[in-house]
C-alpha cells in the first residue's frame, strides 16, 4: 500500500510539473497581431522568452521597396527591414500568466 501511495504522489508531482511548464511554453508559437497585420513568432531562448515578426500583410510601400523601420527613435536601427524585426525581449513567466522583466517594441 505504501508502495502504491508513493508512486501516485510521484506521478502527481510529474503531471503538476508538466502543466506548469505547458503553461509557461503554451505562448511559444505564431500569433497575429490585433488587426491581422503581422504575425510575431514567439520563442524561448534560455528562460526567457522573446518575439520578432515573421510576416507582413503588406511587406511593400506603395514604391514596392520593404517597409523598414523608419520610425525608429534611433537613426542607426531605421534602414532595418519589419520582417525579422524582434518586437518582444527577455520576458520572464512568473507564473498564474503573469509575465515580467521584459520589454516591447512598437515600430508604429
Amino acid at each position: 500500500m505504501k508502495r502504491i501511495l508513493f508512486w501516485l504522489i510521484c506521478l502527481s508531482l510529474v503531471i503538476g510539473g508538466r502543466a506548469l511548464a505547458d503553461e509557461a511554453g503554451a505562448v511559444i508559437g505564431e500569433w497575429y497581431t490585433k488587426e491581422n497585420k503581422a504575425l510575431v513568432q514567439i520563442y524561448k531562448i534560455d528562460s526567457t522568452y522573446s518575439g520578432k515578426i515573421v510576416w507582413l500583410k503588406e511587406p511593400k510601400n506603395d514604391d514596392g521597396s520593404e517597409k523598414l523601420d523608419t520610425n525608429n527613435p534611433d537613426e542607426s536601427k531605421q534602414g532595418n527591414p519589419i520582417i525579422g524585426l524582434s518586437l518582444v525581449n527577455g520576458f520572464v513567466y512568473k507564473g498564474k500568466n503573469k509575465w515580467a522583466d521584459g520589454t516591447i517594441y512598437d515600430p508604429d
